[in-house]
């Protein structure tokens, strides 16, 4: 198998619950995965996310080390890859994975926090999960 993943159209991929697309037979990387998920979770759904970047910043854009570094992020470390808001005001944060991805221990932490603060958190792997997810955050916004 090929390390750059599907190569498959939109069309044609036919991603199967254990991370293998059934068409050409490669893993789906999560940077495929992701703006296929994204596109459920946020088309017009009530649901708005933004991408959360963090990282640790050691040098100056000349190229020259920070005295001290700069952590950026929101809940860095273990910040979800997105965060946002359901329709209703309530904090959401999404972490995607492929089936084969494991959360690390500070995203674990950052889930807990999350929820102990009355936030939604998802770790969403595949199509169905998202679907999940949008019908929690549904029958919440009905109660």
């Amino acid at each position: 198998m090929s390390s750059r993943g599907c190569t498959c159209t939109r069309v044609r991929r036919a991603w199967q619950p254990d991370g293998i697309c059934a068409t050409c037979g490669q893993n789906v990387l999560e940077d495929q995965l992701i703006p296929a998920l994204l596109q459920i979770l946020c088309g017009g759904t009530g649901l708005v996310l933004w991408r959360n970047n963090a990282g640790l910043n050691t040098h100056w854009p000349t190229g020259e080390r920070r005295k001290a570094p700069i952590r950026y992020g929101v809940g860095t470390p273990g910040g979800a890859d997105y965060i946002g808001l359901w329709r209703t005001g309530r904090f959401v944060g999404v972490e995607f994975k492929t089936q084969r991805g494991t959360q690390e221990p500070d995203q674990v932490a950052f889930e807990a926090l999350v929820v102990r603060q009355n936030g939604i958190y998802a770790l969403v792997r595949t199509e169905r999960d998202a679907v999940e997810l949008l019908g929690r955050l549904r029958g919440e916004a009905d109660q």
